[in-house]
């Protein structure tokens, strides 16, 4: 049966309560998220070596955007925000996670493109590895808000004031107490198996609790899963070229968990062996022989077709990949975001009453947009794995790794070709 929010009454004695004073939980906890969010994918950018500057200067720009999107979305079908700039007010309640996600994605998108193109050389879909799964953890410490505000309940599970078994009582008290509801909906009614009582306490599901464990849970696979799946797939190096790489398992886990205290001179752990096998490394006369495929099949084609521009990917990913190394190429994990978050929103969806559904008041229409969102991660991860790799990639930038850089002649060569073009 559908859960309707006027049908439930919050206490009056709650011990947790959604403003302290001028401290307002929701807006701390939100803006918390935001700035554990930022400060991960600066850590990440960090650890791939990537200038962290250029993040800041998106974020100037995105998470304004990703505001004005979240409360767009989530005031659009509530008349309690009439007038259209109503529905832009973020500072107000009725944000919709979705509306700000996809504003920030294509806002997103675009600027770091641009900073990518003209300052750092990096690929904007290397830039969303690293920022968008972190907004997993903003979502899951926002939830937070929403638990002091006494919001976001699911389903009933036990009749407090007729003290029935609650299922949840293994958890903390403060969780329980401050997640049951009066019923003042119809007498007589059944709803998740419960006979309900007008006036009744009834102890609610946690859902806000469910999602922000689900969201963490997710961003576990997306950032330390999902990166390290092709190396464990793939061929591996030492088995390649024994006489190179000897991998000691015993080694690699001692120098990860003293943090390199327990490192040998001259021996290489799991991940020394990857990053010299095939981050670090080119193969000369790979590198050799793609400039010559450019020269001869590229350069000398004014207006190259379809065909043509997905050959010289395949040669270019070649080249940098001569070994045949199987892994996981920029945009995946930012693919990945979407699939999960929006698999844990589904799920969670349908245990919530029809107010808090994406779209107020309309079940279908929300779960539409959010297996739509599901497809897009699956869409997102295809194209970036196997379709644009083949495409887009040109060399002197940072994808999955760093791309070599052309010869200085060739490089010449492609500038005369440019200044030409411009010239007609």
């Amino acid at each position: 049966m559908i859960i309707l929010l006027n049908e439930w009454e919050p206490l009056s004695h709650y011990s947790l309560q959604p403003d302290y004073g001028w401290f307002h939980i929701y807006a701390f906890t939100m803006t918390m998220g935001m700035i554990l969010a930022i400060g991960l994918a600066a850590v990440k950018l960090w650890i791939r070596k990537i200038p962290v500057m250029e993040l800041l200067i998106g974020a100037v720009f995105i998470v304004p955007i990703s505001l004005f999107g979240a409360s767009l979305i989530g005031k659009i079908n509530k008349s309690e925000y009439p007038g259209f700039w109503s529905k832009f007010q973020f500072w107000e309640g009725g944000m919709a996670i979705h509306g700000g996600v996809l504003a920030g994605l294509i806002s997103g998108l675009i600027i770091f493109h641009l900073i990518g193109r003209f300052r750092t050389k990096v690929s904007m879909w290397t830039y969303a590895d690293a920022i968008v799964p972190n907004i997993l953890i903003g979502q899951a410490v926002g939830r937070w808000g929403n638990f002091f505000n006494h919001e976001l309940h699911g389903m009933p599970v036990a009749n407090v004031s007729r003290h029935d078994a609650n299922p949840l009582s293994w958890m903390a008290d403060w969780l329980t107490s401050n997640t049951q509801f009066r019923y003042e909906g119809t007498d007589g009614v059944t709803i998740n198996g419960l006979l309900m009582h007008r006036g009744d306490i009834y102890q609610m599901e946690p859902v806000f609790l469910y999602e922000s464990i689900g969201l963490l849970l997710v961003w576990l696979i997306v950032t330390f899963v999902i990166p390290g799946f092709g190396r464990w797939i793939s061929k591996k190096p030492w088995k390649l070229f024994p006489d190179v790489y000897q991998l000691d398992w015993k080694y690699s886990f001692k120098v990860f968990f003293t943090l390199g205290k327990a490192r040998v001179e001259n021996k290489m752990t799991y991940y020394d062996i990857w990053n010299d096998a095939y981050y670090m490394t080119f193969e000369e006369d790979a590198v050799t022989n793609y400039e010559k495929y450019y020269r001869e099949h590229v350069l000398p084609k004014a207006k190259l077709n379809i065909v043509d521009v997905w050959n010289n990917g395949h040669a270019l990913e070649k080249a940098n990949n001569p070994h045949g190394f199987l892994t996981v190429k920029s945009g995946v994990e930012a693919g990945a975001y979407f699939l999960g978050w929006n698999i844990v929103r589904y799920a969670i969806d349908q245990r919530r009453s029809l107010e808090d559904a994406l779209i107020n008041y309309d079940r279908v229409a929300s779960n539409a947009i959010i297996i739509s969102s599901i497809v897009l991660g699956i869409i997102i991860i295809a194209l970036c794995q196997w379709v644009f790799p083949r495409l887009f990639r040109i060399p002197n930038y940072r994808y999955e790794k760093e791309y070599f850089a052309l010869s200085s002649d060739l490089l010449q060569q492609i500038q005369e070709k440019k200044q030409l073009k411009a010239s007609k």
